[in-house]
């Protein structure tokens, strides 16, 4: 898309990790870029209710390799969709 928000929005999938090392079932999120302007990190828009403040979460998207993410903090919630900050992680298998 050369034009519009687009190049800007992407739509990965996200899974949220379980502790008994089990994953939730895939949704769509959408992954908001950092705003320099605002210094607004950074964020994903989730359906309300799947993930809290310290869940560990895999993104998948077509443009980078599957990555976690630790939800850091929440912006905002509507009766849909939750907006978070997140931090990427490391996860170390063992």
């Amino acid at each position: 898309h050369a034009d519009g928000i687009f190049d800007l929005v992407r739509h990965p999938l996200v899974q949220r990790h379980e502790k008994d090392g089990q994953n939730t079932n895939p949704r769509v999120a959408l992954l908001l870029p950092s705003a320099e302007v605002t210094k607004r990190p950074p964020t994903l828009l989730l359906p309300r209710g799947e993930c809290s403040v310290g869940d560990v979460i895999e993104v998948r998207d077509e443009e980078s390799a599957p990555r976690h993410v630790r939800i850091l903090r929440l912006i905002e919630r509507t009766g849909s969709f939750e907006q978070v900050v997140y931090g990427e992680i490391t996860l170390h298998r063992g």
